[in-house]
């Protein structure tokens, strides 16, 4: 039974930086690594340039692509273990939710009978944009962690920046 999971910084940032991008859309891509004394480790995260995203949800638009990458990575020696999401806040709703929904579950199915992978890792992003109109801020990434999520604040200029929640999810068969 899988403990918990870690990420690497490169991992880390690559999600990030693939959900920043992505505003005022949804970002999406897979994750590599492997199981070690009972955690997973997420050595890479790679955003899958040839998504479809959309404010709301985020799906493969080039299912020969994934294939490609499929074939790279068997070749190259990685490991799918799982992929990531980002949920990103609306103006409607006080926050994103963190949770899984019902048609993520079923993507994330679909992933693992089309992959042959019995376990997954999903972790899910949620980003929300912040204005810093009083305070002059640095620009900075700060870290936090709890047991159930890693929690970053990443300045990006001196009057905004991103508050980016992250939570893991296992899915197994």
């Amino acid at each position: 039974m899988l403990k918990d999971v870690k990420l690497t910084k490169s991992g880390l940032y690559n999600i990030l930086r693939a959900g920043i991008e992505s505003i005022p859309r949804e970002a999406t891509g897979q994750l590599y690594g492997a199981q070690r004394n009972g955690s997973l480790i997420v050595c890479n995260s790679y955003p899958l340039q040839t998504a479809m995203r959309k404010p709301t949800e985020v799906s493969y638009g080039n299912g020969e692509a994934v294939k490609r990458l499929k074939r790279l990575d068997e070749a190259t020696g990685n490991y799918l273990i799982g992929g990531f999401h980002t949920h990103i806040k609306d103006d409607g709703e006080e926050k994103p939710c963190l949770k899984l929904s019902p048609g993520d579950i079923d993507f994330i199915e679909t992933d693992m009978d089309n992959f042959k992978i019995s376990q997954w890792v999903e972790i899910v992003l949620r980003l929300k944009s912040l204005n810093f109109q009083h305070l002059k801020r640095e620009a900075c990434l700060k870290i936090r962690e709890n047991p159930k999520k890693l929690i970053a604040r990443i300045v990006d200029s001196p009057y905004h920046g991103y508050q980016a929640i992250l939570c893991a999810y296992f899915l197994s068969w």
